[in-house]
């Protein structure tokens, strides 16, 4: 069970669940019992140490891996019970941002925020055009369509990732270390970029990151991964206060967390 919980009065029902979920890599075990609800519109933060896990989570969230055990619902489908065809639906309704921004060097930007909406066959090539257009101004890049992302920074490339991942008018958002590798100016355009879409589109939005600048900024909870489980759930001030040892430790950047984790996970893995 997690240390606290945070209540958000105003978003009490669970919009995404992952229930009971496990997961290993050969010897490896990452996740033993992980629960975690998340709430329609709101953002959830996901912290902890490297390797225990976070990415791998939003990887099954969309189907990417499979958990061992475990459910992942979403609103109110059992995807897991319903395989490939049930992550399908869910990958409609859901996008990633990836931590490189995963952008086709070969592709100007049209091209590759384009990519998504040809992929649906949905659009028209107008509506594709139009609907490009509006997804870079969201994110301040308006204008840029006939560049290559050779000559864009790395903060421009994160916002051409996210306008490909929003073009699709996706419910919920899976954020993966949004702001790595950015200077602190590009890191504040991106959490507010976190914050105007999550406000303004009505998402839902899952932030796996390693910067608590960020998870102040943009997060109405935290979740926090330890040990093969959630450790602790609540807002970023129950956080801050939280008097579990290994919360703290974690949090003030404590040496002795690593230590603890070389002792209890080395020798079985020995």
């Amino acid at each position: 069970m997690p240390i606290a919980s945070g209540l958000v009065s105003w978003r009490l029902v669970a919009y995404l669940e992952i229930r009971g979920v496990k997961k290993a890599f050969g010897k490896k075990r990452v996740f033993s019992n992980v629960d975690l609800s998340i709430r329609r519109g709101e953002t959830l933060s996901i912290i902890g140490p490297s390797g225990c896990g976070k990415s791998v989570l939003l990887k099954m969230i969309v189907g990417l891996l499979e958990p061992d055990e475990g459910q992942i619902v979403f609103d109110d489908e059992d995807v897991t019970a319903g395989g490939e065809e049930a992550f399908v639906r869910l990958r409609r309704r859901v996008a990633m941002l990836f931590q490189g921004a995963a952008l086709f060097d070969s592709l100007t930007i049209f091209e590759n925020v384009a990519y998504g909406l040809r992929e649906q066959r949905k659009l028209d090539e107008d509506q594709i055009r139009a609907r490009v257009a509006e997804s870079l101004a969201y994110v301040g890049l308006p204008g840029i369509e006939e560049m290559w992302p050779a000559a864009l920074s790395g903060g421009m490339r994160k916002r051409v990732g996210l306008a490909r991942s929003i073009a699709s008018h996706p419910e919920v958002m899976l954020y993966d270390e949004p702001t790595t590798g950015l200077d602190p100016v590009n890191v504040e355009r991106i959490n507010r970029l976190i914050r105007h879409l999550a406000a303004q589109l009505s998402l839902t939005s899952i932030v796996v990151t390693h910067d608590f600048a960020t998870v102040r900024s943009v997060s109405d909870r935290v979740a926090m991964l330890d040990q093969g489980a959630v450790r602790f759930v609540g807002t970023y001030d129950e956080l801050a206060r939280c008097p579990d040892d290994r919360v703290r430790a974690f949090v003030n950047g404590d040496p002795s967390f690593d230590a603890a984790i070389e002792e209890t996970f080395g020798r079985k893995n020995a």
